[in-house]
């Protein structure tokens, strides 16, 4: 498999996108904890404070294409070409979209784009040769990728892609030695082992056929195909007994996979079932779903957002508690639970699951003012005025946002020049605001 990679910070850019840099050094470090969803709006919001921070547009890029979310992340690497600076990463992420949608040929011209600005680029290379491969062009695919090979030899996956291309030429001995070579400098690439074996078990070795099989079912045990083949090949050279516990082993998980399908065709009929306003119906086919796979965080956030139009707002409360539970980065799940919790006059509760929103979405202003309005709530105006900053910061223009920013500050004590800078931002905004000005006298007014 091909994936994007994110790029560290160029550290240029306009002087006052100090604070875009930040979010986005947090969402590098986010990423590379795994903590995908988190880094994601991290980047994101790093591309409200700064447009015109390249970086953050490529590695928002980079991490919705990781989420699989190609549309946004097409847009954003998109974006990144409108905008000064460096653009062989931005042709080369375009271009690995477009293969992965089928489209090789105008894969193939980003790809020749970015290695026009960026010659040395290996991996745009590689992707090139792929292309050109899938177009039936081997010869040039094989030209390019001995060009890799020959600066990185160490390279396992340019040494299985070679393996592949000569094997679909029909060139088995040399399809053999690239796959020897990629497994030996990976041990975790199991397509790479599972060619191997492919091959070894078509000339009767068998034994280093099971091995290789081995090594690619423990690199990726969800792939049936390994599996079997590993049956086959045990099958092949008298291990019944093996051969038996292999396949029994691949039931069982073909069985649970099935359960799993059920699940999300139970789920899917259920949104089909709400669709049409039938409720019932539809809660009961989310409740079938959960029963099915009960790790499918998808069941209890739809169910919940049932039992809330049926009006069973504590039953509907459990169930996207339940979702988040299964999928602590499910955003809308957070967003469904906070808003019910504030229905319900729950507030501490809403507040926290507030908090979990903006942890995934910081760039949301909804969730910002939703937050705010839940410490208003709570009478914490050190709350409030911490949304409302962060938010007229990308809200600008919004007078309300300011004038409450500055009731808070002026509630909160201590920051009467902030109060007073805030509340002049709203009638500049809009002159006629209500309660502004009044606002400002008394802030000017004598304390007694």
């Amino acid at each position: 498999m091909r994936y994007l990679t994110l790029l560290a910070l160029w550290w240029t850019g306009a002087a006052g996108a100090e604070t875009a840099r930040e979010c986005l050094a947090r969402a590098l470090a986010l990423a590379a904890e795994g903590r995908t969803a988190e880094a994601a709006g991290q980047a994101e919001l790093a591309t409200v404070l700064d447009p015109q921070l390249a970086d953050a547009w490529y590695n928002l890029g980079a991490l919705r294409h990781a989420q699989g979310r190609a549309e946004e992340a097409r847009a954003a690497f998109e974006r990144v070409l409108q905008l000064p600076g460096p653009q062989a990463d931005a042709r080369h992420a375009l271009g690995l979209i477009l293969e992965q949608e089928g489209h090789h040929s105008e894969a193939a011209a980003e790809f020749r784009k970015a290695l026009a600005e960026a010659p040395a680029h290996r991996q745009a290379q590689l992707n090139l040769a792929i292309s050109l491969a899938a177009q039936g062009r081997r010869e040039e695919a094989l030209r390019w990728i001995g060009r890799v090979l020959a600066r990185h030899a160490d390279w396992a996956e340019a040494h299985y892609r070679q393996g592949r291309i000569l094997e679909r030429a029909g060139r088995a001995a040399e399809a053999e030695a690239s796959y020897r070579s990629a497994a030996r400098l990976s041990p975790d690439l199991a397509d790479a082992h599972y060619r191997l074996g492919k091959r070894l078990e078509e000339r009767g070795e068998l034994e280093e056929s099971i091995a290789a099989y081995r090594r690619a079912a423990a690199a990726d045990p969800a792939n049936a195909t390994f599996g079997y083949a590993l049956a086959r090949a045990l099958r092949k050279a008298g291990r019944e007994a093996d051969a038996a516990r292999q396949t029994a082993a691949l039931r069982a998980a073909l069985a649970a996979q099935k359960q799993k399908t059920a699940a999300q065709d139970a789920n899917r009929a259920g949104v089909f079932l709400a669709g049409r306003g039938d409720l019932a119906g539809a809660a009961a086919r989310f409740r079938e779903a959960a029963a099915l796979d009960p790790a499918l965080a998808d069941a209890p956030y739809n169910l919940g957002g049932v039992l809330l139009r049926l009006g069973q707002e504590t039953e509907a409360i459990a169930a996207f508690q339940q979702a988040v539970a299964l999928q602590p980065d499910f955003a809308d799940a957070y967003a469904a639970l906070a808003a019910a919790l504030e229905d319900a006059g729950r507030y501490p509760e809403a507040a926290a699951a507030w908090e979990q929103v903006l942890r995934l979405r910081p760039a949301s202003l909804d969730a910002l003012y939703r937050a705010a309005g839940v410490c208003a709530a709570l009478q914490d105006h050190a709350c409030v005025a911490r949304r409302l900053t962060a938010a007229t910061a990308r809200d600008p223009q919004n007078a309300e946002a300011f004038f409450n920013l500055g009731v808070a500050l002026a509630l909160e004590g201590g920051e009467v020049g902030r109060a007073r800078a805030a509340l002049e931002r709203a009638l500049a905004l809009k002159p006629d605001y209500p309660g502004a000005r009044a606002a400002l006298d008394a802030l000017a007014a004598p304390r007694r």
